[in-house]
């Protein structure tokens, strides 16, 4: 090859092709998904492209990834553009000399639009209608000249390509692609916000940036060359706004910040959006996904102590979360955000990398090679997953700082269940060096339970976290091994823990008072449910078997009383066998007739339930020892009294009465008389 000349001369090969060995057993290695392709061992591979430049995809890897995120854990992909393929980059350098693509723009812009769709493609063919609720999102911290090395207006040009391309995919599949976000941004915290405001700008068709400076128009609508391969949701704007304006669902700004400055930053963006399209920017999700308190620990003990377990983090997180509820409390547009926190996944022996996790290296057999990882769950992770037993219905208790110290706390109310968590968190005691506890006093009111049952959880440096062990393992640094005694104390102090035994507590009158200790940098979970004796996890005042579990409340008959104490389900008029009557009394009517009166079993025992009256004399009864001689005197009473169809015994002589309920499940007892017999009769 002749550079200068530009010439290239290819000899002809002598081999002919019949002859060529391109592929035998064993030349290629199996597949890796840390590789796109594996070369044959003599790095010979052909392949024949037509036409020319066709692109050639390899899923593997995103297979292997996503199918552990959707498929395995059925969690929602964040699907993200950022770098360029090499063969497809202007500028094709790899951003990193480990791999990577460029950080360059795409030299085509019709071959980028197609590489998008082609990646959307193979996610909706995978996962089908799933795919609907992934987001979509392209740009990684842009305005970082590590991360790109085009101009503002081509990061614009890129995003309009890249979510056009997205949404014509789930168009051309035949689904609602309204249904799909798109967006991103994706810009640090330092300058992000700016450059977020500038990006709000290009997308919106009614703003214009003041001062100009930016590309207003949208690149996809100027290009002849995607006449007809435009989105509806795209083609609605270019037609409303002469070609302006970019589909963006959310935005996202990273930040590893203190929790003020991350809430403020969220609530800057919110503020900018709303002010320059107020109609446009109504429901823009405004989030943050990537979230720690420090990107990577620095040579700094105060910064590692962060993710080791004492606190600092869980407090940093529930700082954050309450100052944004807090601010969504005023106006519900604020609502809508998304918080993710970042982790490394490298923490190995306690290096305080920002992870919820760490790894621990064991050698189990004690011949000095690593057998195994212990991963053992941090503090923060116990923090995330109380958080998670929320519900989406949040309400921010008032705040309280003192001496630095800010406190807070969140409340989501549930039919069943009212949980509170609280924290005390100090920005700058990264090492959580503070031994101070405080109490905070809750007034609980117009709570629906006569009785409930309180539960608590604590996490901090002493509380649901492996902290204290981690100071006990002995430093061997990040690639040295511990036995399997060493590591035990560690994996068995990373566990949520409750805080005590729940508490019982009467409620009566809706009030309720709790003292509840909150340590510095630490985070108190409470949960207030009503009592639930069978413990299926239904309250009793709600539970149509009280004292029975019975989670899935079925009652086929619709009586109100659940399948598992219904004695015949299938009868809407009874539930219970009858129990012994009670408050059998006798009265004299002033006619002369004598009435028979009882606590009527309809209420124990179903509405179906009727009674039997049986009689006898007390002469019989004292010379027998039993009620043998008893006849029956009324059978299938409803509800008493029951007038007494017998004369008055003569004198000397008297007479007693004995009532049972029955209904469809069965008979009830007469009940047991002073001489200890219970009496078996039958009433027709």
């Amino acid at each position: 090859m002749d550079e200068r000349a530009r010439v290239v001369k290819l000899d002809r090969l002598l081999t002919p092709p019949s002859s060529w060995i391109l592929d035998y057993a064993g030349s290629h290695p199996p597949d890796n998904p840390d590789t796109p392709d594996n070369f044959t061992l003599p790095l010979c591979y052909l392949r024949k492209l037509d036409p020319a430049g066709t692109p050639v995809y390899y899923w593997r890897r995103l297979d292997d990834e996503w199918d552990i995120v959707h498929g395995q854990h059925g969690r929602r992909v964040q699907v993200n553009f950022s770098y360029t393929p090499l063969d497809l980059a202007r500028d094709p350098v790899p951003a990193h000399p480990g791999g990577h693509g460029s950080i360059s723009p795409p030299k085509d812009w019709p071959q980028w639009h197609e590489f998008v769709r082609q990646v959307v493609f193979h996610l909706i063919d995978r996962y089908g209608a799933a795919a609907l609720d992934f987001q979509y999102s392209f740009g990684n911290e842009n305005n970082f000249s590590i991360f790109w090395s085009g101009t503002k207006d081509e990061f614009y040009e890129t995003y309009d390509y890249t979510v056009n391309a997205v949404l014509t995919a789930f168009e051309d599949r035949g689904l609602d692609a309204s249904r799909v976000q798109v967006g991103g941004i994706e810009a640090p915290s330092l300058g992000g916000v700016g450059w977020i405001r500038d990006a709000l700008y290009h997308a919106s068709g009614a703003a214009d940036r003041p001062g100009g400076g930016i590309a207003e128009q949208n690149f996809v609508c100027a290009d002849p060359r995607l006449e007809g391969k435009r989105a509806a949701r795209l083609s609605s704007l270019c037609a409303t706004w002469n070609g302006k304006g970019s589909p963006l669902d959310f935005v996202s700004i990273h930040e590893y910040e203190h929790a003020s400055r991350a809430a403020a930053d969220l609530t800057r963006i919110r503020d900018d959006a709303l002010a320059m399209d107020p109609a446009f920017y109504d429901r823009l999700l405004v989030g943050s996904f990537e979230a720690t308190p420090d990107w990577v620990p620095r040579p700094d003990p105060a910064s590692e102590r962060m993710y080791e377990g004492n606190g600092f983090f869980p407090a940093w997180c529930a700082d954050w979360a309450h100052r944004l509820v807090e601010r969504a409390a005023t106006d519900p547009r604020y609502a809508r955000h998304e918080a993710v926190l970042t982790v490394w996944p490298f923490d190995y022996n306690g290096d305080g990398i920002a992870s919820v996790t760490g790894l621990i290296r064991v050698d189990e057999d004690g011949d000095g090679d690593e057998d195994r990882i212990a991963t053992i769950r941090k503090a923060v992770f116990n923090y995330l997953e109380l958080l998670a037993r929320m519900n989406r219905d949040l309400e921010a208790l008032p705040s309280r700082e003192i001496e630095g110290i800010r406190f807070g706390g969140l409340r989501s109310p549930a039919p069943h269940v009212h949980r509170i968590l609280l924290h005390a968190h100090d920005p700058y005691d990264t090492e959580s060096s503070e031994e101070v506890e405080f109490t905070a006093s809750l007034a609980l009111e117009n709570v629906p339970w006569p009785a409930v049952t309180v539960r608590r959880w604590r996490v901090d440096r002493d509380h649901s976290s492996p902290y204290h062990a981690y100071q006990a393992l002995p430093e061997r640094g990040s690639s040295g091994l511990y036995s399997p005694v060493e590591v035990a104390p560690l994996e068995s102090a990373d566990e949520l823990v409750e805080d005590g035994p729940p508490r019982d507590l009467d409620a009566q009158g809706g009030g309720l008072a709790l003292s509840v200790p909150v340590r510095v940098n630490g985070v108190t979970f409470i949960e207030v449910r009503e009592r639930d004796l069978d413990g299926d996890g239904i309250g009793d005042t709600g539970d149509n078997c009280a004292a029975v579990p019975n989670p899935g409340q079925e009652d086929a008959d619709a009586d109100g009383r659940g399948a598992a104490c219904d004695c015949l389900d299938a009868d809407g008029q009874v539930w219970e066998l009858p129990g012994e009557v009670q408050g059998l009394a006798l009265r004299k009517q002033a006619g002369g007739e004598t009435l028979l009166d009882w606590s009527w079993l309809a209420g124990q025992a179903g509405p179906g339930t009727v009674h039997d009256v049986a009689s006898g004399s007390l002469s019989e009864l004292r010379s027998s020892g039993g009620f043998g001689g008893a006849s029956c005197l009324v059978s299938g009473a409803g509800e008493p009294p029951v007038a007494d169809p017998g004369p008055d015994p003569p004198p000397g002589e008297g007479r007693y009465f004995l009532v049972r309920g029955r209904n469809a499940c069965g008979a009830g007892s007469y009940g047991a008389g002073s001489v200890g017999q219970r009496a078996v009769l039958a009433c027709p």
